[in-house]
């Protein structure tokens, strides 16, 4: 069998764990090699792969470690709107992940307003507009407008995305 590239393993690694709900009880050792990998290059925030295992490993991720590798994106992309567009859907993405682990996994407010206000730099267009609703959704839960949070769930269910928008709910 080939080799399978770091990045491919490790993602199907979390995407299985995701899949069958075990993220949490995730062996230390297995996690121990994900921020490894995290970490390999000395600037790991401009590194597309890092910043995709980062992504994807977040509920995983001890909330201290957590907060400090959100708050070097946030510092990194600061201007995310003159990034280029990979690294925009990369770093939203990252973003998105953490507004969910930090507000419905591990309770955590360090960062929220500041990672909220760096989606929202971005056009609301076809690449961006799907985060920027559900950075509003986040918003809406953080701030306690269950009216404002049905009213995006609804919309979601009209546009076809209603798998999205049951996720939400049950997460809300």
């Amino acid at each position: 069998m080939p080799a399978v590239p770091k990045i491919t393993y490790y993602r199907a690694v979390l995407i299985r764990a995701y899949l069958k709900d075990e993220m949490a009880s995730m062996d230390k050792a297995t996690r121990t090699k994900i921020n490894q990998y995290i970490y390999q290059k000395d600037n790991w925030v401009t590194d597309n792969e890092a910043l995709t295992i980062l992504g994807n490993s977040m509920p995983i991720s001890v909330p201290d470690i957590l907060i400090a590798r959100m708050g070097k994106v946030l510092r990194y992309y600061k201007n995310l709107e003159n990034c280029p567009a990979t690294f925009q859907r990369r770093v939203s993405t990252v973003c998105v992940n953490y507004l969910y682990t930090a507000l419905c996994i591990r309770k955590i407010d360090k960062y929220v307003s500041e990672t909220m206000a760096l989606i929202r730099t971005l056009p609301f267009d076809d690449r961006f507009g799907l985060k920027i609703l559900i950075t509003q959704y986040f918003e809406d839960m953080k701030n306690g407008d269950k009216k404002s949070m049905q009213q995006l769930k609804d919309v979601l269910r009209h546009a076809g995305l209603t798998k999205l928008a049951n996720r939400l709910q049950n997460e809300s």
